[in-house]
């Protein structure tokens, strides 16, 4: 009966909102905007790709296509897993690794969408070495991440060890062991643990880790 009562809801966003921020939380909004690409559509990454100086810049027209977009890939996701069984976890594409890097620098060190940003440069790096995405789309994962002005190298923290005990508290693990997002192809996302000395590795080539101890 429940579903007989269900009303679409209507989302009203006011752009102009965005003119008053920072260039740093448009960077960091905009991390997140480049992940639905990332997770669901090749063609929109693109998009982002061509227009990440005018959504960096703040175009009007490309904000609200930015933000349409956006809105409707996550009602496509929630509506498919409106108890968060499963799917809804895409959604958190560079999280993991971006939810370390905000808790081991002091929340507030970095904006959320800037360790998300970074977060996706290292987990595309993650997925070429566990899942075969191509080295061209990595490098393209960073190029935009660049382009949009967050981050692409992470922190160092205090060592390997560090990075992987705040890792362990993301709410995607299981039983102890690390679930990332990552990537067979640009445009589709997985859910999967990685084997510790690929992380290592990852984090090594993107941080000034020199801890080399592995979990």
């Amino acid at each position: 009966m429940i579903g007989a009562f269900y009303q679409p809801i209507a989302v009203e966003i006011d752009t102009d909102v965005l003119t008053s921020l920072p260039d740093r939380e448009i960077s960091a909004g905009l991390a997140e905007v480049v992940k639905y690409g990332l997770i669901m559509d090749d063609d929109f990454f693109k998009w982002c790709e061509d227009n990440a100086h005018g959504l960096r810049t703040r175009d009007p027209a490309l904000l609200t296509q930015a933000i349409r977009r956006s809105c409707e890939f996550k009602a496509e996701v929630v509506s498919q897993d409106e108890r968060e069984g499963g799917l809804r976890a895409i959604l958190n594409l560079g999280h993991t690794f971006g939810h370390a890097i905000e808790a081991g620098m002091g929340y507030g060190q970095w904006l959320h969408g800037e360790a998300v940003g970074c977060g996706m440069v290292l987990a595309a790096a993650l997925s070429e070495k566990v899942c075969d995405l191509p080295s061209a789309s990595v490098t393209r994962v960073k190029n935009v991440v660049q382009a949009i002005g967050c981050p692409t190298t992470a922190p160092a923290l205090d060592g390997f060890e560090q990075w992987m005990t705040l890792m362990r508290g993301d709410k995607k693990t299981q039983a102890g062991e690390i679930k990332f997002v990552l990537m067979p192809k640009i445009g589709q996302a997985i859910v999967r643990s990685a084997p510790a000395d690929a992380v290592q590795a990852v984090l090594k080539a993107h941080c000034d880790i020199t801890d080399t101890k592995a979990a």
